[in-house]
């Protein structure tokens, strides 16, 4: 895959300065937690692929103030399940495929509420040396961001829904490999990243639309009704 290598370092720090700077979009942000190397990776073997997952408390802000609205600072969890493929030599590191999904919860209320999910489909895992970043884009096809019931919630105060231009980037760093081993993740006999754990912080944007009024729901819903029925009636 010689071509995703080479553009695999210019679309890590494209997405991240897109994501950062997009005008009118909402984004999503936390800063790496107090807590040690909370993003963990195990490498791929002959019989499944790499994985990444996370275990750390965070504080998610949602900002939406160019729409008006106020950010947001959520005490929160993070889940994410995905699946990393064989890596690319870059020769000063390596590139992978992930696939997967990532959740934001809420833990406000002492139970997890969905904040914000991410559908990831051929995004990238780039390590360089101690460093490195999971990026995917909706303009590549590689990502879907999904508001869920606390995210829509602050969105339904300017009336807003997530469409559009999708990004999300988590950054790596001080990544450590097994023992706590400062070294640079090689690539293993089955093709895979080395495991390694890292700090993260994560930053992700969204375009967002004007909502449809709840009685153009219920609308197009009647009408939707209507249509089934009267296709009933000609089958009879």
């Amino acid at each position: 895959m010689p071509k995703r290598s080479m553009i695999a370092p210019m679309l890590t720090c494209a997405l991240i300065g897109a994501a950062t700077t997009a005008s009118g979009a909402v984004t999503f942000t936390f800063q790496d937690p107090s807590s040690a190397r909370e993003f963990q990776y195990t490498e791929g073997d002959q019989f499944s692929d790499g994985h990444i997952a996370y275990d750390a408390p965070l504080s998610l802000t949602v900002d939406a103030s160019d729409h008006g609205l106020a950010p947001v600072t959520f005490d929160a969890v993070l889940q994410i399940d995905l699946a990393v493929g064989v890596a690319s030599d870059l020769g000063f590191g390596s590139n992978a495929n992930v696939s997967g999904t990532f959740r934001f919860f809420s833990v406000s209320r002492g139970q997890p509420d969905l904040i914000l999910e991410g559908i990831v489909s051929g995004g990238d895992f780039l390590v360089l040396s101690s460093t490195g970043a999971q990026v995917s884009s909706s303009s590549n096809g590689s990502l879907a961001l999904n508001a869920g019931p606390v995210l829509q919630g602050y969105l339904d105060g300017a009336g807003l829904a997530l469409a559009g231009q999708m990004d999300s980037a988590f950054s790596l760093s001080s990544i450590r490999l097994g023992g706590g081993i400062a070294g640079v993740p090689g690539i293993n006999e089955f093709g895979y990243c080395e495991s390694f754990n890292a700090n993260a912080a994560y930053v992700g944007s969204a375009e967002v639309i004007p909502a449809p009024p709840p009685a153009l729901l219920t609308f197009s819903a009647i009408g939707l009704t209507a249509r089934r029925r009267n296709r009933w009636r000609m089958d009879l």
